[in-house]
């Protein structure tokens, strides 16, 4: 405190804000000995520390990296079972490819794949279209559930 105002608040607050019952704030320095060894050593420490974090990072970022490329491995994969479904099926409007249509076609939209966008809402249109009735008592009857 000096002059009434506290010297270490950044407000220079009055001394009333600082009343504390009956404590006293009593101001120590204490010095410390440290040797250009322990320095040294508590360098080397933290760096070791650094670095294997940082290939722990790298690690994590390599197996994120081959994750991403195995999903889209898969999608293009599922893609080319439904494509192959629709040409050797009997009957082109099977109701199975129709419930997983809307997910496939959601994960190429985010793929930006816009050509399979276009063919796989193609092959729900038709769908749709030959099953509509069939369609209806389906979700109809799930909306009651």
């Amino acid at each position: 405190m000096k002059d009434g105002h506290c010297t270490s608040c950044t407000g220079k607050c009055p001394v009333s804000d600082h009343v504390k019952e009956e404590w006293i704030y009593v101001t120590k320095t204490r010095y410390v000995k440290t040797t250009l060894q322990d320095m040294k050593e508590k360098y080397e420490e933290n760096k070791s520390k650094s670095e294997k974090k940082k290939s722990l990072m790298e690690y994590l970022q390599t197996e994120m990296e081959e994750l991403k490329a195995e999903k889209i491995k898969l999608l293009d994969e599922s893609y080319q079972h439904v494509v192959n479904l629709e040409q050797i099926a009997l009957n082109d409007n099977s109701l199975s490819t129709y419930a997983n249509l809307d997910f496939l076609i959601e994960k190429m939209k985010e793929r930006r794949d816009t050509e399979k966008v276009k063919k796989l809402e193609e092959m729900k249109r038709r769908i749709e279209k030959g099953n509509k009735s069939v369609l209806k008592y389906m979700f109809g009857k799930l909306k009651f559930w």
